[in-house]
């Protein structure tokens, strides 16, 4: 699949909906529901072309939205929960603690359209088995600093993560094995701030947070363990991860975006958009991925959407300079299964890219196929070489030295998707140097230098 060149000229800004800040959105059967601050929430019912207000009050704001089945349900400022079963027509309102002035809703996570979990700042975990008609307390000393939709996040109906910090800036894990009924706590594991938890199967996860926190878990988080970043990764926030399959996530903190392939144990970055502070990235397959952000100069605000078909290698940004008034920042975006992409933030503006990326996979699968950089490199012993496959096929994998002799030769038939080949060079008897590795699939060739220091 090819980037697109006029993708660029397929953004186009929907409208401004009375200046006021739009946090969350997303898409049940042909609808389009966005809410944020002033407890506004619109609706669109033609693909965004048209929207309408169909509920707005001056004290609430709401931070995260989410789907399940035919019900919408909304959380936010002092507690604050939204439940609507008929497309949005009517609304129930409720509080997470089943009082005013509660604390902040900053995630909430349904299992299915009765069971749900609201995790809180400051105010713990809350619990619903009735779609939001009444919520109980599940953990109360739970203090979590976090607009991440990952704060809380179960991987079964059973095994449980709540993720924050405590209020002397350290880390707190908790976890539950039965529902919520009762919890096991781990704290001052990395004496920094958790800002978001994912699971790639029943036990290997990761969470990411302040100080360049990555740490990865593969016995349902009994131990975590320090993921390997970059040598000199610079002192970053990472704000949110991503996973993008069952064995690759992103993370994304200031400027940097990284990659792992393993599960979170170790990690590459693929981009560094200097300048700009990065908020939220999506992938619309293992290829293509989207990525938004804003950057503030001399009081004036300039937000960017950068586009990937390479897997987060390389990026292009798409947004329309001329829709930068000054004053718009980009905080959140989403892509629907038809490849259109959604952008909202400050003042109230969206923004909808129409694609047709879906029409383009039949004709160009092998323009996909990538290799990426060994990581680590230089590497002592181990390194692992990762590439993209747009569809099964065999592969053959050769290595050389500076000087051409052929050193390792392998044939395999791989999946479709990202695939990891562990090469370890002692096992080769390999001298100290610069080595050629290069990957043959069906008519392409690719090649990468790697540095091996023993």
């Amino acid at each position: 699949m090819l980037l697109k060149k006029d993708a660029i000229n397929n953004f186009n800004k929907i409208k401004l909906f009375f200046g006021f800040t739009i946090n969350c959105f997303a898409k049940v059967n042909n609808f389009i529901y966005a809410a944020g601050d002033n407890g506004a929430i619109i609706k669109s019912v033609d693909e965004a072309e048209n929207w309408q207000l169909i509920s707005k009050s001056l004290n609430v704001s709401f931070y995260d939205i989410e789907i399940k089945g035919n019900n919408i349900y909304l959380g936010g400022f002092n507690g604050s929960f939204a439940k609507s079963t008929d497309n949005g027509n009517t609304w129930q309102y409720s509080y997470v603690s089943n009082s005013i002035n509660s604390s902040r809703v900053n995630s909430l996570f349904f299992l299915n359209e009765n069971i749900g979990y609201a995790a809180k700042s400051f105010g713990g975990l809350s619990k619903t088995t009735n779609g939001g008609l009444n919520w109980f307390s599940v953990l109360k000393d739970t203090v979590l600093l976090t607009a991440s939709n990952e704060s809380v996040y179960f991987v079964n109906d059973s095994l449980g993560f709540v993720v924050g910090r405590l209020q002397n800036n350290y880390d707190i894990i908790y976890k539950t094995t039965n529902a919520g009924l009762t919890w096991t706590k781990k704290e001052k594991l990395f004496s920094k701030n958790i800002n978001s938890i994912i699971f790639f199967n029943d036990y290997e996860g990761i969470v990411v947070g302040s100080s360049s926190l990555i740490a990865y878990t593969t016995n349902q988080g009994e131990t975590w363990i320090i993921s390997d970043l970059p040598p000199s990764f610079p002192n970053t926030i990472f704000v949110n991860s991503s996973k993008v399959n069952d064995s690759v996530a992103i993370a994304i903190g200031g400027s940097y975006i990284l990659i792992s392939y393993d599960k979170g144990k170790n990690w590459n970055i693929i981009s560094s958009i200097q300048g700009y502070t990065l908020q939220k990235a999506k992938f619309f397959n293992d290829s293509i991925a989207y990525l938004c952000g804003y950057k503030i100069e001399s009081g004036l605000s300039s937000s960017v959407v950068f586009m990937s078909n390479d897997g987060g290698k390389n990026w292009e940004n798409i947004f329309p300079s001329n829709f930068n008034s000054g004053t718009f920042q980009a905080y959140a975006l989403n892509v629907n299964t038809n490849g259109e992409v959604f952008l909202t933030g400050s003042k109230g503006l969206i923004f909808i890219m129409r694609n047709t990326l879906t029409a383009e996979k039949s004709t160009n699968k092998q323009k996909n196929f990538n290799l990426f950089p060994n990581y680590p490199n230089p590497f002592n012993s181990t390194t692992k070489i990762s590439f993209y496959l747009p569809e099964p096929d065999y592969v053959i994998i050769k290595i050389f030295d500076i000087l051409g002799k052929n050193v390792y030769n392998s044939k395999k038939y791989y999946t479709a998707g990202i695939n990891i080949l562990e090469f370890n060079a002692d096992e080769y008897k390999l001298k100290s140097g610069v080595y050629i590795y290069i990957i043959e699939y069906q008519d392409n060739i690719k090649l990468q230098k790697m540095l091996f220091l023993k």
